[in-house]
């Protein structure tokens, strides 16, 4: 569902609305206490990190060392949040949510 919405979403309606709202946004990002930060610039790096993310090869193993999952492959494991997050998701959801990311980081550029 979540995969779809984000499918669902109208990219460059999207875009004008962040457009429209950039300095707020801004604006907010400096008060969770980035001063010197650029949200557009992280925005676009964080998209950059996602489509960046490998695919695993399957079957992706987990192990459970205590109360949460954990990568048994150390290089999944030292990913990034939302890059697991994408290699859990399944190849295909991946390459759904990479794809309509390339559109929107194509829109705000």
């Amino acid at each position: 569902p979540y995969v779809e919405l984000l499918e669902g979403l109208d990219t460059e309606q999207f875009a004008a609305s962040y457009r429209a709202h950039e300095e707020l946004v801004q604006e907010a990002y400096r008060m969770q206490g980035y001063p010197d930060g650029d949200f557009n610039e992280r925005l676009l790096a964080i998209i950059d990190e996602l489509l960046a993310t490998p695919r695993a090869s399957d079957p992706v193993r987990l192990i459970k060392p205590e109360a949460y999952f954990l990568f048994a492959d150390p290089d999944l494991e030292a990913l990034t949040a939302g890059q697991k997050i994408l290699i859990r998701m399944g190849d295909a959801n991946a390459a759904r949510v990479k794809a309509k990311l390339t559109e929107i980081r194509q829109a705000l550029q």
